[in-house]
């Protein structure tokens, strides 16, 4: 009996994984002052958006999440964005042209945004995008585009004949 009860003994066993630097997220903070990070799932919605975002963007966090990027892009900026997203979903990071967003004052501003696909630590997939966008102060910092909403001035004539 003695020897049946040195036999029972009891293990515990535990698997760990520990993340590796490849899959942590370095967001660079040199110009933290002027800049603030969203998280967008894979479908590019909003689902954190840092409370700096409203000092540049306007809105409050809680009238982006569930909006996509999308919904936001000047539809003439609409390319930049596909483009940025496809470069994040093949190489894991990247970074935008300028592009337009909608502020909540109905302005758009120009924005760059440098991204990081996030994996899922136990599957390795993708899970999400962590961004850090950058206000663009002035015109001179990105390619000057067109609008194409721009309507004419009460100076412009407009001429019609009919021959």
């Amino acid at each position: 009996n003695k020897e049946r009860e040195e036999n029972d003994e009891k293990y515990l066993m535990s698997i760990v994984k520990i993340n590796t630097l490849d899959r942590t997220t370095i967001i660079d903070n040199i110009n933290s002052i002027n800049q603030f990070t969203t998280r967008l799932n894979l479908h590019g919605r909003f689902i954190h958006i840092d409370p700096k975002a409203r000092e540049f963007l306007g809105y409050s966090s809680y009238e982006l999440i569930g909006h996509t990027h999308f919904d936001f892009v000047h539809p003439d900026d609409l390319p930049i964005i596909v483009r940025a997203h496809q470069l994040w979903k093949t190489n894991g990071n990247g970074q935008s042209e300028p592009y337009r967003f909608l502020s909540k004052g109905q302005q758009w501003i120009y924005l760059q945004t440098n991204c990081q696909v996030q994996l899922n630590s136990w599957t390795g997939k993708p899970e999400s995008y962590i961004c850090t966008t950058n206000p663009l102060q002035n015109s001179s910092d990105c390619l000057q585009k067109p609008l194409s909403y721009i309507l004419p001035s009460p100076q412009t004539t407009i001429y019609s004949s009919k021959y």
